[in-house]
């Protein structure tokens, strides 16, 4: 990733979760953190990872209204970031359920833990 495309996606990171905590905070009940924006190379497609706390149910419905507004938010977006680019790049929005696999992870041990019962070797 070169130089451009770093500060490309810090800039639309930091952007999106202000828009997120301030234009568009009806999307959801819950938290919705930005945690990664992956440029393309020529800079036109922004996929950016959302992680969304809450019930299954919630976040997937939360997931839904990002989807339906996307479009409203690129041009929220546009109007914050216009003077950085020429052309407003595409919006992808991706799942990062990083923090579920790290809880299924806890799980594990922890029920490792209670197996073991406390033996120590």
């Amino acid at each position: 990733m070169s130089i451009r495309t770093e500060k490309v996606s810090s800039l639309i990171r930091q952007e999106i979760s202000r828009l997120f905590t301030n234009q568009f905070s009806d999307l959801s009940p819950n938290m919705i953190t930005v945690t990664h924006v992956k440029m393309s190379d020529d800079l036109s497609v922004a996929k950016i990872h959302l992680s969304i706390w809450g019930r299954v149910e919630d976040v997937d419905s939360t997931f839904s209204r990002i989807e339906d507004r996307k479009r409203d938010i690129r041009f929220e977006l546009s109007k914050s970031i216009k003077n950085h680019f020429k052309i407003m790049p595409e919006l992808v929005f991706l799942r990062d359920d990083s923090m579920d696999y790290v809880e299924k992870i806890e799980g594990i041990f922890k029920k490792i833990r209670e197996q073991d019962g406390g033996k120590k070797e």
